[in-house]
């Protein structure tokens, strides 16, 4: 096995990494397309209970799942295209 030194080693890195990050991005599309189900699932579940603690418990579980959603789509979105635009 031979071993890649110097300025090779830094372009295969490169090309790696870019190869990484564009295999991604279905990966993030797939993440951004659950923001709103996770707002109407909250939402359906707040409809769903039956008293104040389920409503609370719902409005915990569903907002916390829906700002997962949200803010992983706002970071990813973020950081491609600020490494588009660079």
């Amino acid at each position: 096995m031979s071993r890649v030194s110097g300025r090779s080693a830094l372009i295969t890195v490169v090309l790696r990494s870019s190869i990484v990050a564009d295999r991604n991005v279905p990966c993030h599309v797939l993440t951004q397309m659950w923001v709103l189900p996770s707002l109407a699932a909250m939402l359906w579940m707040m409809h769903l209970s039956s008293g104040s603690v389920q409503l609370l418990t719902t409005l915990v579980y569903g907002l916390s799942l829906f700002l997962l959603f949200a803010v992983s789509t706002t970071f990813h979105v973020l950081a491609y295209c600020g490494d588009r635009f660079q």
